[in-house]
């Protein structure tokens, strides 16, 4: 069983054609593997509900921005003495865990320190 679903992904967003729903499979497989790689957490339950949030996050921020905004990674739109502007958050197509997902998942964002001084006897 996946940690979620592409449905769960668009529930709540925005509907995702055949082609997003497709590239939101392989997202979704991606994160995943991503999370349960042996040097993160293996041992992740298929029914964790912040796995599932950090896999949705990823997996919505990944997808594809709307086509007005393919390839860009900012706009802006102005009318009259409106305006209005911001950043894409990622280019299209790429998984970024962020700190505070590492840390809501249990992940150390910083390997730990290991140290040997000779001693003949090793302990963890």
């Amino acid at each position: 069983m996946a940690l979620a679903t592409v449905d769960e992904v668009a529930r709540g967003w925005r509907p995702l054609d055949t082609d997003e729903r497709a590239d939101a499979e392989l997202l979704l497989a991606a994160a995943e593997a991503w999370i349960r790689d042996p040097s993160r957490r293996p041992d992740i339950l298929d029914v964790d509900p912040i796995a599932k949030r950090v896999v949705i996050e990823v997996v919505r921020t990944a997808l594809a921005p709307p086509a007005d905004f393919t390839g860009h990674t900012s706009y802006s739109d102005g009318m009259g003495p409106f305006a209005q502007g911001g950043t894409v958050p990622t280019p299209a197509g790429q998984l970024v865990f962020t700190a505070a997902h590492a840390d809501l998942l249990g992940i150390a964002a910083q390997a730990s320190p290991v140290w040997y001084f000779g001693d003949s006897v090793r302990r963890p």
